[in-house]
C-alpha cells in the first residue's frame, strides 16, 4: 500500500513539473515568437470558451494555456531527444 501511495505521489509531483515548466517555456516561446502581440492565458485559467485555442479579450488575441503547455513540452522533448542523439554518436 505504501508503495502505491508513494508511486502515485510521485507521478502527481512529475505531472505537475512537466506541466508548469511546460506551460512557462511555452508562453516565453509564444511571446517572443509573436513578438509580443498574442498573450497566453494564466495557468488553469478556464474562461468561457475552454475549447477554443484562441480567443480575443477586447481587441487582444489570447492564447490557451494548453497550447502553451503542449509547445513547451515539444521544446523540451526535443531539447532532451536532440542532447541523447548528440551524446551516443561521440
Amino acid at each position: 500500500m505504501l508503495e502505491a501511495i508513494l508511486g502515485f505521489s510521485v507521478r502527481l509531483v512529475w505531472f505537475m513539473l512537466t506541466q508548469w515548466i511546460g506551460y512557462w517555456t511555452g508562453r516565453a516561446a509564444i511571446q517572443a515568437l509573436s513578438f509580443g502581440r498574442l498573450d497566453v492565458a494564466d495557468l488553469g485559467y478556464y474562461n468561457q470558451k475552454t475549447f477554443k485555442p484562441l480567443w480575443y479579450n477586447g481587441r487582444q488575441p489570447v492564447v490557451s494555456f494548453w497550447i502553451a503547455i503542449g509547445l513547451g513540452q515539444f521544446l523540451w522533448f526535443g531539447i532532451i531527444a536532440g542532447a541523447i542523439v548528440y551524446l551516443t554518436r561521440g
